[in-house]
């Protein structure tokens, strides 16, 4: 049972006889963001006896999606002292997200980000930053979504943050 098409990637269909000691081999994948379940029933026979279908041979399988997650920067250039605005969400089951910034030397973020920072989600990035630089300078941010032990989903967004505009008489 391939949780009512949830579940692709399985090629055992019914019927199928297996010896003592086979293994069921399939590489199987979920089109949700939700852990799945595949039940594998057996019937057993040998010796001239059976089937024996009852009770039914049981065995399931969990199907754990790949995280993903949304990253959208929606102010991808901004001058010293605003605010950079990133929203970030993950539908992902049991997923969890952290963020870690680099900040060049010579910008200041207001949150600070500097190590890896757990955050909540559905959520927006907001941190003022600081250019005490003369030239433009980039920050980056990046997200990590981890999620029942799959490989972890990773985006990088940089924000190029413009210094102060300075004159000289």
């Amino acid at each position: 049972d391939y949780a009512g098409g949830n579940v692709t990637g399985g090629g055992y269909v019914g019927g199928e006889t297996f010896t003592d000691g086979q293994k069921i081999q399939e590489t199987l994948y979920t089109s949700t963001d939700n852990i799945e379940t595949v039940t594998y029933t057996f019937e057993v026979s040998g010796n001239g006896c059976g089937p024996v279908s009852l009770p039914a041979y049981t065995t399931t399988v969990d199907v754990k999606p790949t995280p993903v997650q949304t990253i959208t920067n929606n102010a991808p250039v901004i001058c010293s002292g605003a605010g950079v605005n990133i929203d970030y969400d993950t539908p992902t089951q049991n997923g969890t997200m952290t963020v870690q910034a680099v900040y060049p030397a010579g910008v200041t973020g207001g949150i600070g980000y500097g190590a890896s920072t757990p955050i909540t989600f559905p959520g927006t990035i907001t941190e003022t930053l600081t250019n005490t630089n003369n030239t433009v300078e980039t920050v980056s941010y990046t997200f990590t979504t981890s999620a029942n032990g799959c490989s972890d989903a990773v985006t990088v967004v940089n924000v190029t943050v413009n210094p102060t505009p300075t004159m000289t008489v």
